[in-house]
């Protein structure tokens, strides 16, 4: 059924509206992007024009919520803040972030620490290279003044991921 949420207490929500906004950000905005190039260069993250479609989608539906028009001219934090839900880029941020942790913990022979790790040999192509998933962690993980041995610590790196608003 279209606009039907279920919680993990069993009772359901009908009502487009009301789904939408115990949902708080859509999951489908956060879905990582998941792509291999024909390079053999995969992006786990959304490029500055995707993200940024990304930030305009969420600001339209943050409008809706909260039956605002554009034209209305309310500052996009102030309207977050009423429906209780934060930046998407933050969210992906700390998704990234949560993810990098993880992998990080990970045994060295681990096939998925492995593949964070790998570097793809041959020519590279003409052009500005692409981003790689190190680069994109380094760089939250500049923003957030964190290091690799943070993440040793399970509760220590959540905590450091989910204060910083």
């Amino acid at each position: 059924m279209v606009g039907m949420v279920t919680d993990f207490s069993g009772s359901s929500t009908h009502g487009l509206m009301a789904s939408v906004r115990e949902m708080g950000t859509p999951p489908a905005l956060l879905m990582a992007h998941f792509t291999f190039d024909f390079n053999g260069c995969n992006r786990l993250f959304p490029v500055w024009k995707e993200n940024a479609a990304l930030q305009r989608a969420e600001l339209r539906m943050v409008r809706w919520m909260c039956g605002v028009q554009l034209k209305d001219r309310l500052p996009s934090k102030e309207l977050r803040e009423r429906l209780g839900i934060d930046d998407i880029a933050l969210v992906l941020q700390q998704n990234r972030l949560r993810w990098y942790g993880h992998v990080l913990r990970k045994e060295d022979d681990d096939w998925v620490k492995k593949c964070m790790q790998y570097e793809v040999e041959g020519p590279r192509p003409r052009g500005r290279p692409k981003r790689t998933w190190r680069e994109v962690a380094r760089e939250d993980c500049q923003a957030r003044k964190l290091n690799k041995e943070d993440a040793t610590d399970r509760c220590k790196w959540r905590k450091m991921i989910n204060d910083v608003r």
